[in-house]
C-alpha cells in the first residue's frame, strides 16, 4: 500500500518541491499500517498464517522488508561503512534484533545528535566548523499549555533553549548536602540583641549551659550541626509599630504604570543606591520570583521593590552575593514592608541572600481578616484597582535575560499596586475595628508577625521511613497503585538515587527523572540500560546519562530483596516450630494433671496418684537417732510412718539425723519443706491431752474413747516448755501397748518434730468456773494457785530414773494426732463453743459453712406501731 502511493515520488525522485507532499502521503500510509496492525496480536499471529498461506506469505515478506531497511539504515549511519563490518552486522532474523538492540539505541541517538547540530548551523546559532563552539540561548518562546483538572483557562509558559546555569557564577556555594541549613547572616543591623543570641559566651545564657552547647560541639552560629533560632525573634516579638499605622489618612492613588519610572539593577552600585533610597520612605511594596526547576534547593531570580514613586527590578542572579545591604531597611521596625502571600518569600529571602523582615504588613492575613470573597492577589488588582493580571507568568524560566517585555510587566505589576491595596485595607480595618484597641488590624500585624517568624529549613531525605515532602512515602501514596516486595525496594532504591544525583547534579527532582517514569521503572523493574530507556519517553538527560547505573542498581536491589524474603521465611519458619515445639510440651505438661507449684514436680508415682481418691501414705524413713541423753527408744517393732521430707535432721541435744540413700534433690526438697513447716503456726494439744482421730469401735480403743470425752467445754492453747513434756507425759501411762498409744503409732498423720527451738503448746480444757470448783472440792482458796508456776507437781517429788525413761519428746510426738472433724463433743458443737483443730498444713481445706439469712423483723420499729397499716 504504501509502494503504491509512493510510485510517483520513486520513478521522479523526491526534490524540494515535492518533499512536502512525500511526507504526507509517508505519514498517512504509516497511519493506515498503525491501525490495521492494532487488531493483530503477537501471540495471534502463528494461527493466522495456518488459516491463510497467502497472509503468512505476505507476512513474511513484509517482515523481510523492514528487516533490510533496518539494516541498509545502521551502515548508513555507520558512515558507509559495509554490512557485517567491524561495529554492525546485519540482522537475519528477530533475535538478532532482540540481541543487538543496544546498537539501533546508540545509532539513533547519534543520528538524533548530528541532527541537532544540522538544525543549529541552518537557523545560525552556531557557526559550521567553528571550533569551540558552544550553542548560545535561544530567544524566549511562549507557550500555552491547556490546564487540566480543576483548573481552567490556559497557562502561558515562557521558556528558552541553552540558557546558561545561573549558579555556576555564584560566589557563595551552594549547599545541597543532607544536613541542617546555616545562616548566611554575619552583621545584625537595628538589633535588640547581639547576633549570637543564645550561643557560648553570651550573657543571655548561664555558664552551664555554654558548657552544655560546647560538648556538642557548638562554639558559635557557624559551628552549629543544628538548626538556629531566627536571629531577629526577640526584634520581632517586641516590636513597637509607628504611630502612622493606627492613623486613618486618605489613601494615596498610583500612577500609571507607564508613567511610573523603573530601575533595573544589575551592579552593586545600583543597589547600594537604592539601598540608601529606602531608608528615607515609610513604606515599601516587596515581592520577588523564583525559579526551582532546574536547581536542587531554587533560587530567587527577581526582587521587585516599589514606593509610592518608583519601581525596582533587582537582578538577584547578578548581584546575589550583595544584596544583604537591604537588611538596613528591610529589618527597620519603622518602615512598613508590604507582601502578598509572604510565607515562601521570607524563607527564600533568607536561604539566599540572609535577609530578614520586621514590621510585616501581608495583604493575604488582611483578606481573610476582612472575610472577603477570594484572598489572592489577582482579586485584590481587580478588586480595588480594576486592573486584570496574568497569574500564569508564575510558569515561566525567570532565568531568561534579557526579560522579555511580557515579563517585565508582570513583575513590576506585582508591587506597583501593592502599597494603593494596603492603604484601603488599613483604612477598613481600622474602620471595623474597635477604636480603642484597633483589634482587627492588630489581628491581622499578629499574623503577619508569625509570617516573619518562619525560618527556612533543608529538607532532610530520610531514606528509611521516607517522611518529608519529596519523601518516598509521600511519592508512593500519590502514586496509589499496588507494589509487591521487590518492586517496593526497587522503587524506594530508585527514589534513593534520584535524590542523590539530584543533590549532586543541582537539578530539580524531576528533573532528573519524573514521577510517572519513576513509576514505570519500579513496575516494570529492567535489569538492562535499553529497558531502563524504554521506560521513559522522552528520556531525561541524566537518566540517559545513568542508565547503566539504574540498571544495575535495580538488579542488586532485587538479589537483595530475594535474600531479604528467604530470610523472612525462613525466620518465620523457626517461629512456627517453636510455637508448635511449645503448644506440644504444654499439652504433655497438661496431660500429667496438676503439678504443686510450691516444690519440685513430682515423680512417676505422685503424677499417676493424683486423681486416686485414697491419699497416698508417706515414705517410711529411717528410725529417730539414739538420743544421747535418754539412751535408745523403745519400739514395739510397728512400723511409724513420718514424713522425711519436712522433718529437721539436726538437733542442738541429740545427734544429727541422717537419711541414708537421699540425693541432692531430696535434700533440697527437704530444706525447702523446712523452711515451710517453720513458717506455719502448729497448734498441738499436751501429752496429757492428746487427741487422736476415730477408729472404728474396739476393745481396746474404748477406754481411750472414754477418757478423751471427759474433757469437755473449750480449750484455750498455751506453750508450755519442754520440762512441762515430763510432768505431763507422768499422767500417762509408760506402756506402749496402751490404746492411746497404740492409737497414735498406728495413725498415719504422724508428726515428727526435731527442731531445735520446738514450741509445744498445752490446751486448757476447763473454764475459770470449773476450776473454782475443783479447788473447792479439794478444799483449797479459791486464789490459790493463781500465781504458781503452771505445770509443776503439786504433791512431793518421786525420785525418777532418767536412765530408764524415753525421751519425752518422742512419747509426745509418738502419740500426737490430728484432731478429725468428727471428734466434736456435743458440748464442742453447742452455741458458742469455740473449735481447738489443730491445723493441718497438709490436710484438706476446712469447709466454709453458709450463713444463715437475718430473720425478718417482725416488730416494727417505728412509723407503724398502731397496727394501722397492714405488714407486708
Amino acid at each position: 500500500m504504501a509502494d503504491q502511493g509512493n510510485e510517483p515520488f520513486l520513478k521522479d525522485g523526491i526534490t524540494q518541491d515535492n518533499f512536502e507532499a512525500y511526507q504526507n502521503s509517508l505519514f498517512a500510509a504509516l497511519t493506515q499500517v498503525t491501525k490495521a496492525s492494532n487488531f493483530l496480536k503477537a501471540n495471534e499471529l502463528t494461527f493466522y498464517k495456518s488459516l491463510s498461506p497467502k497472509f503468512d506469505e505476505r507476512l513474511t515478506k513484509t517482515g523481510d522488508n523492514l528487516l533490510g531497511l533496518c539494516n541498509d539504515l545502521l551502515a548508513h549511519a555507520a558512515g558507509g561503512s559495509t554490512i557485517g563490518g567491524d561495529r554492525f552486522s546485519s540482522f537475519e532474523d528477530v533475535e538478532d534484533v532482540i540481541d543487538h538492540y543496544d546498537t539501533v539505541v546508540d545509532t539513533v541517538d547519534n543520528l538524533l545528535e548530528k541532527a541537532d547540530i544540522c538544525l543549529d548551523e541552518v537557523t545560525g546559532r552556531i557557526k559550521k566548523n567553528a571550533p569551540g563552539n558552544v550553542p548560545g540561548q535561544s530567544a524566549p518562546v511562549m507557550l500555552q499549555v491547556q490546564a487540566t483538572g480543576g483548573n481552567k483557562g490556559n497557562f502561558n509558559v515562557i521558556h528558552a533553549q541553552n540558557i546558561l546555569r545561573p549558579q555556576l557564577k555564584f560566589e557563595d556555594k551552594i549547599d545541597n548536602s543532607n544536613r541542617p541549613f546555616v545562616r548566611k547572616i554575619t552583621h545584625k543591623p537595628n538589633a535588640l540583641q547581639p547576633l549570637n543570641y543564645g550561643m557560648p559566651g553570651t550573657p543571655d545564657i548561664s555558664p552551664e549551659m555554654s558548657d552544655h552547647l560546647r560538648t556538642l560541639g557548638i562554639t558559635d552560629a557557624s559551628s552549629s550541626h543544628y538548626s538556629l533560632p531566627h536571629p531577629y525573634e526577640y526584634e520581632i516579638q517586641n516590636i513597637e509599630y509607628p504611630a502612622h499605622m493606627f492613623e486613618a489618612r486618605p489613601e494615596e492613588l498610583y500612577a500609571a504604570m507607564d508613567q511610573t519610572p523603573y530601575t533595573w539593577i544589575d551592579t552593586e552600585e545600583k543597589l547600594d543606591e537604592l539601598a540608601a533610597l529606602l531608608e528615607s520612605v515609610n513604606e515599601i511594596a516587596v515581592d520577588t520570583e523564583h525559579h526551582d526547576y532546574r536547581s536542587f534547593q531554587g533560587f530567587v531570580c527577581l526582587i521587585q521593590i516599589s514606593t509610592r514613586t518608583e519601581d525596582f527590578i533587582i537582578d538577584a542572579l547578578a548581584v546575589r552575593s550583595h544584596l544583604h545591604v537591604l537588611n538596613s531597611s528591610f529589618t527597620n521596625p519603622k518602615i512598613v514592608k508590604v507582601f502578598h502571600g509572604a510565607d515562601m518569600d521570607i524563607q527564600w529571602l533568607q536561604r539566599d541572600f540572609g535577609l530578614y523582615i520586621v514590621n510585616l504588613f501581608d495583604t493575604y492575613h488582611a483578606s481573610h481578616v476582612l472575610e472577603m470573597a477570594h484572598h489572592g492577589l489577582a482579586f485584590l488588582l481587580k478588586y480595588y484597582c480594576s486592573v486584570e493580571t496574568n497569574k500564569q507568568y508564575q510558569l515561566a524560566d525567570w532565568r531568561i535575560r534579557p526579560l522579555p517585555t511580557e515579563m517585565l510587566k508582570y513583575a513590576r505589576s506585582d508591587t506597583h499596586y501593592l502599597l494603593y491595596i494596603y492603604d484601603r485595607m488599613r483604612n477598613e480595618l481600622l474602620n471595623m475595628s474597635n477604636p480603642e484597641t484597633q483589634n482587627l488590624l492588630r489581628a491581622t500585624l499578629d499574623r503577619s508577625q508569625q509570617t516573619a517568624l518562619k525560618r527556612y529549613e533543608k529538607e532532610i531525605y530520610d531514606s528509611e521511613n521516607g517522611r518529608g515532602a519529596n519523601g518516598w512515602r509521600n511519592g508512593l501514596r500519590k502514586y496509589g497503585g499496588a507494589l509487591n516486595a521487590e518492586q517496593f525496594a526497587v522503587f524506594r532504591a530508585i527514589h534513593a538515587w534520584r535524590d542523590h544525583i539530584a543533590r549532586e547534579e543541582d537539578e530539580s527532582q524531576r528533573y532528573v527523572l519524573p514521577n510517572h517514569m519513576l513509576y514505570t521503572l519500579a513496575d516494570r523493574m529492567p535489569i538492562e540500560p535499553q529497558g531502563v530507556l524504554g521506560c521513559c519517553s522522552p528520556v531525561p538527560p541524566l537518566v540517559r546519562l545513568y542508565a547503566s547505573d539504574i540498571a544495575l542498581l535495580i538488579e542488586n536491589t532485587l538479589v537483595e530483596a530475594k535474600r531479604a524474603k528467604e530470610n523472612m521465611e525462613a525466620e518465620l519458619k523457626r517461629v512456627r516450630e517453636e510455637i508448635a515445639q511449645k503448644e506440644k510440651e504444654w499439652q504433655e505438661r497438661k496431660a500429667k494433671g496438676p503439678i504443686h507449684i510450691r516444690f519440685e514436680e513430682r515423680d512417676d508415682l505422685d503424677a499417676d496418684s493424683v486423681d486416686s481418691p485414697v491419699p497416698t501414705p508417706l515414705p517410711t524413713v529411717e528410725p529417730l537417732p539414739i538420743s544421747k541423753l535418754f539412751g535408745a527408744p523403745q519400739n514395739d517393732g510397728s512400723a511409724t510412718p513420718s514424713i522425711a521430707r519436712v522433718m529437721v535432721t539436726t538437733h542442738s541435744i541429740f545427734s544429727e539425723g541422717t537419711v541414708e540413700g537421699e540425693d541432692e534433690e531430696e535434700v533440697a526438697a527437704r530444706k525447702m519443706a523446712e523452711q515451710i513447716r517453720k513458717s506455719l503456726y502448729m497448734v498441738a494439744p499436751s501429752a496429757a491431752l492428746l487427741l487422736k482421730r476415730k477408729r472404728p469401735p474396739s476393745d481396746q480403743q474404748a477406754p481411750a474413747s472414754a477418757a478423751m470425752k471427759e474433757e469437755s467445754g473449750p480449750k484455750v492453747a498455751t506453750p508450755m516448755n519442754v520440762s512441762d513434756i515430763s510432768s505431763a507425759s507422768s499422767a500417762v501411762s509408760p506402756d506402749r501397748d496402751s490404746p492411746v498409744n497404740g492409737a497414735a503409732a498406728s495413725s498415719g498423720d504422724v508428726i515428727s518434730l526435731e527442731d531445735e527451738e520446738v514450741e509445744i503448746v498445752k490446751v486448757k480444757g476447763n473454764s475459770n468456773k470449773k476450776r473454782k470448783k475443783n479447788k473447792k472440792a479439794a478444799g483449797l482458796p479459791a486464789n490459790q494457785g493463781k500465781h504458781t508456776n503452771r505445770g509443776q507437781p503439786t504433791g512431793s517429788l518421786e525420785p525418777f530414773d532418767y536412765s530408764k525413761a524415753r525421751s519425752a519428746v518422742a512419747d509426745a510426738m509418738d502419740a500426737l494426732t490430728l484432731k478429725s472433724d468428727d471428734d466434736d463433743t456435743p458440748k464442742q458443737r453447742s452455741k458458742g463453743a469455740k473449735s481447738s483443730t489443730v491445723y493441718n498444713p497438709y490436710g484438706a481445706a476446712p469447709e466454709t459453712k453458709e450463713k444463715k439469712a437475718p430473720r425478718p423483723t417482725v416488730r416494727p420499729r417505728s412509723g407503724n406501731k398502731s397496727g394501722t397499716f397492714p405488714r407486708k
